[in-house]
C-alpha cells in the first residue's frame, strides 16, 4: 500500500513539473508561431510589391538566399536553391525573433504595437543597416521594405494574442 501511494505521488510531481515547463515555454512557442505568420505576411507584401513595380516575381523570395548564393540570387527567373533558401531563411529568422518577442511581450497588453516596433527594428537591422554599409547583393531595395516589416510585425503581435498570458497586478508594499 505504501509503494502504491509513493508511485502515485511521483506521478503527480512529474505531471506538475511537465505542466510548469509547458507554462514557461508557452510565450516563446506562441511568439515563434506568431513569427511564422509575420514571415508569411512579409513575404506576401514584398512579393506583391515587386510584381506591382514590374520586378521579377521570384526576386523577393530569393533575397534571403543571396548571402549564400550571391549574384545568382539577383538573376531574374526561378532558381530553386536560392528560392528555397530565401523562404526558409526568412521563416527561420522570424521564428527565432518571434520566440524572443513572445518572451518579451509576455504579460503586456500592447502586443500589436510592440510587434510594429519589433518588425520595424527587424527591418532596419536586417535590410537598411546592411544596405547603408554597402552590403548589397544586387537586389533592388523597395521603398515598401520598412512598412512591410512594420506590417508583418503587427501581424506577429496580433497573432500572439491567443498565447498572451495575463499577469496579475502587483501590490505595492
Amino acid at each position: 500500500m505504501g509503494t502504491a501511494r509513493l508511485v502515485h505521488h511521483a506521478r503527480d510531481v512529474a505531471s506538475t513539473r511537465k505542466l510548469d515547463l509547458a507554462r514557461r515555454l508557452e510565450p516563446a512557442v506562441g511568439g515563434a508561431l506568431a513569427g511564422v505568420i509575420g514571415a508569411g505576411v512579409l513575404l506576401l507584401l514584398i512579393t506583391v510589391d515587386g510584381v506591382a513595380n514590374g520586378r521579377d516575381f521570384w526576386q523577393p523570395l530569393k533575397a534571403g538566399g543571396a548571402l549564400i548564393f550571391g549574384d545568382r540570387a539577383a538573376l531574374p527567373g526561378f532558381d530553386l536553391a536560392p528560392v528555397l533558401t530565401g523562404i526558409h531563411g526568412q521563416f527561420l529568422v522570424w521564428l527565432a525573433f518571434g520566440g524572443l518577442f513572445g518572451v518579451l511581450a509576455r504579460g503586456r497588453t500592447n502586443t500589436v504595437t510592440m510587434g510594429a516596433v519589433w518588425g520595424g527594428a527587424m527591418g532596419v537591422g536586417l535590410c537598411l543597416l546592411p544596405a547603408m554599409v554597402g552590403l548589397t547583393i544586387g537586389l533592388p531595395m523597395s521603398g515598401i521594405i520598412l512598412p512591410a516589416y512594420v506590417t508583418a510585425g503587427m501581424a506577429m503581435g496580433y497573432s500572439y494574442l491567443p498565447f498572451q498570458v495575463v499577469m496579475p497586478p502587483t501590490r505595492a508594499a
